[in-house]
């Protein structure tokens, strides 16, 4: 009763040491949530985690099992003989024997190799697990940070669109505005409005699908930091390509599913012919002589009886071998496409840094100052301001598609890049 009681004590004071790290992060940055604080959050909380840690617990007590000298423990028999003499007298023999079957065909080898590959694959599953957690955690971040931008555009635009109506009541009054022209800003106006209400739901979902994935209720006064991470350099794709036979865990799983099957293939093939010997030790008393003897038995290997294992687990062997191939193959065939799809938005990005932001922000900047001088009226300058808005909009999408690339690289290759850059 004790121990339970402790046990489940140490259980709920490690929840709360959990539980407190968290608040203590928020804290610490004044209730704000950074990419890496939610990184962390979410790997802490997520509860397949928590699973595949168990099954590396298990997989650790299979190779203890799987280490035994002696697979069986060994076997004591014993019999009492009453024996009749001729004279009518009776005599009572009795004797005893044990029996320990020993593997002689690399049994226990293969079974700690199979045991020791299991162990192998749940820290690959688990590896797998927490990139895909850092990876999506990065792409909630992105959308977070894109729609972020947009409504702080889409509410500079609203601003400068209802400055715009205002002053087109004020010439209305006068008789200069048609009301057909005061219909059409007014409808800009509310497509602006209803613009940015969806722009603020898709931040609200984003904001609720990242509490979901941290597995942590997010307060509301908790500020998302919003901000684009600093781009990684990307190698090229021989040796993106070098780095994912290496490190994708889909792939190191595959090649841990390879060697298990060999080794199974191995182990019924032990099992098949000269399994094992069984060695003996007797004593027995008869005629009121005591009687020592040690006996070896084994199989004879008239028959294999473990063909048809045998061919499943060769079957098995090729079926895994293929998988492989296969899964190599996707990957590397997903990670070609990616990185030519990454040639083409770097181009993009080019043209948005290099020619479409500049030329936007520079016929803005004329235009304001055409504006003050009285040359030109406001609804040009609405004109200029909305494709400079729209350019930045569109460069916040753009970038979102170019950050999810990169993370869709990342989990190809199975590391972050910057930890690449650092080789």
């Amino acid at each position: 009763m004790n121990s339970f009681i402790m046990k489940h004590r140490c259980a709920f004071v490690g929840i709360l040491i959990i539980l407190t790290s968290f608040q203590i992060i928020f804290a610490q940055n004044g209730m704000r949530l950074t990419l890496s604080d939610a990184i962390q959050i979410a790997i802490k909380n997520n509860r397949d985690i928590a699973v595949l840690q168990k099954d590396i617990e298990k997989s650790e007590s299979e190779i203890q099992t799987a280490s035994r000298v002696f697979n069986r423990n060994p076997e004591l028999s014993g019999a009492v003989k009453d024996r009749m003499r001729s004279n009518g007298q009776s005599d009572i023999d009795f004797g005893l024997s044990m029996d320990l079957p020993i593997e002689i065909r690399g049994q226990r080898y293969y079974r700690r190799q199979i045991a020791e590959t299991n162990l192998s694959k749940a820290k690959l599953q688990l590896q797998k697990k927490k990139i895909e957690i850092t990876e999506k955690i990065k792409m909630l971040f992105v959308e977070l940070t894109a729609s972020s931008q947009k409504n702080s555009s889409i509410k500079d635009l609203l601003k400068v669109e209802e400055d715009l109506f205002n002053w087109m009541k004020v010439r209305a009054n006068y008789g200069e505005i048609s009301q057909v022209a005061m219909n059409t800003v007014n409808l800009e106006v509310l497509n602006t409005q209803e613009q940015q209400i969806a722009i603020e739901q898709a931040i609200t979902a984003k904001r609720n699908e990242l509490a979901w994935e941290m597995n942590y209720t997010i307060p509301e006064s908790a500020e998302i930091v919003y901000e684009w991470q600093e781009l990684p350099a990307v190698p090229e794709f021989e040796i993106l390509a070098n780095y994912a036979k290496k490190n994708n865990p889909d792939l190191a799983i595959a090649s841990a599913d390879e060697k298990i099957a060999d080794a199974e293939l191995n182990l019924i093939k032990g099992g098949a012919i000269f399994p094992e010997i069984t060695p003996s030790i007797e004593f027995s008393r008869e005629d009121n002589d005591n009687i020592f003897g040690v006996g070896l038995s084994f199989p004879l290997p008239i028959f294999n009886r473990k063909n048809a294992e045998i061919h499943s687990a060769k079957t098995e062997q090729e079926i895994s071998a293929l998988q492989k191939k296969n899964i190599e193959g996707k990957i590397i065939s997903d990670l070609r496409n990616k990185c030519r799809m990454l040639k083409f938005l770097k181009e993009r990005r080019e043209i948005y840094t290099g020619k479409i932001l500049p030329i936007a922000q520079q016929n803005l900047d004329e235009t304001k100052i055409l504006y003050q001088k009285g040359e030109l009226d406001l609804p040009t300058l609405e004109r200029f301001w909305d494709n400079w808005i729209q350019a930045k909009m569109d460069y916040a999408d753009f970038l979102a598609e170019y950050y999810h690339t990169i993370c869709e690289i990342e989990i190809l290759v199975g590391k972050d890049l910057k930890e690449l850059d650092k080789k």
